[in-house]
C-alpha cells in the first residue's frame, strides 16, 4: 500500500518496526506504552522471572480481553432470537 507508514516501537527492550496506516499510529504507540507499562508492573513484583514470561503473560491477558469483547459484541444470537420472535408474531397475527 502506498499510504503505509513505517514506525519503530520499543517493546520490552526490543526495537520493532511496523508498517501501518497513518491513522493507526496513535493506537500502535498507545498499545506499546500499555504493554511496556504492564511488563514493568510484573518486573517490579517478580524481578527474578524470565522476561519472556512477562511478554507471554501480557499477551495472554490481552487475548483474553479481546475474546471477551468479541463475545460481548456478538449479536448473532440476538438476531436469531429476534427472527424467531418475528416469525411467531407473524403466525399469531395471521390467525
Amino acid at each position: 500500500m502506498d499510504d503505509e507508514l513505517s514506525i519503530s516501537l520499543t517493546i520490552a527492550g526490543i526495537k520493532l518496526s511496523f508498517p501501518i496506516q497513518p491513522e493507526k499510529e496513535e493506537v500502535y504507540r498507545d498499545a506499546a506504552k500499555l504493554i511496556n507499562s504492564r511488563i514493568m508492573k510484573y518486573k517490579g513484583r517478580y524481578s527474578q522471572v524470565d522476561p519472556i514470561t512477562f511478554l507471554v503473560t501480557v499477551a495472554m491477558e490481552n487475548t483474553v480481553k479481546l475474546l471477551e469483547l468479541e463475545k460481548q459484541n456478538d449479536v448473532g444470537p440476538v438476531l436469531e432470537e429476534i427472527e424467531k420472535l418475528s416469525r411467531q408474531i407473524e403466525l399469531v397475527t395471521k390467525e
